[in-house]
């Protein structure tokens, strides 16, 4: 029979203990005994308590944010533990499902981005630092959306990772223009050593 409890200390305060045990009968089935063991569940409370104020802190952020807000573990998947609406008008895919890890950002990762990600974000927790990445995810429909993600850790009083949170932004149109940019000084640069070999022979 697991339950919790909530077991106030002299100075007030409640730590919460989880309860699991069994009935032991006798012969006649009557209950004799009641063994179990009760464990000390109070970090847990606290952490899931400040999820929740961090989810809700991120909801109100996110309804003034262009991009994608999100909170999520630092763990292999990114676990999202709140991600924003705004996810299914960049990737045609429904918060539910990130929020449910029915779909993980590192599924969406293009190949030629994806190992250099977790590295990048590693260091800067390593710093406790910002990170900020620029890299590509997989639409529903099958073509790339260019992103840039400014991020950071979130930790505890005693400077231990808790969480990370940040925002993504759609800079597919400025990286297009970045792109064609660089085309076009490329092909400049082309013209003009072309026209100089040409002075040269001429001269």
């Amino acid at each position: 029979y697991p339950f919790e409890l909530c077991v106030h200390q002299r100075d007030g305060a409640c730590r919460y203990l989880e309860e699991s045990g069994r009935g032991i009968y006798d012969e006649n089935g009557q209950l004799h005994l009641i063994t179990g063991v009760a464990l000390d569940v109070t970090a847990r409370h606290a952490a899931e308590r400040e999820a929740r104020a961090r989810i809700e802190q991120f909801r109100i952020l996110a309804e003034n944010i262009p991009g994608i807000a999100y909170l999520c573990k630092n763990d292999e998947r990114y676990t999202r533990l709140y991600v924003s609406e705004n996810v299914e008008k960049l990737l045609g895919i429904p918060a539910a499902d990130f929020r449910d890890d029915r779909v993980s950002f590192v599924d969406l990762y293009h190949p030629d981005n994806a190992s250099s990600i977790a590295p990048l974000v590693d260091a800067a927790i390593a710093r406790q630092a910002p990170f900020h990445l620029r890299y590509r995810l997989r639409h529903a429909d099958g073509h790339w959306v260019w992103v840039e993600e400014y991020g950071q850790g979130v930790y505890d009083e005693r400077g231990e990772l808790r969480f990370l949170e940040g925002c993504i932004f759609d800079i597919s149109t400025q990286r297009e223009a970045e792109e064609a940019l660089l085309r076009s000084n490329e092909e400049l640069e082309r013209l003009v050593n072309l026209r100089t070999q040409e002075l040269r022979t001429a001269n």
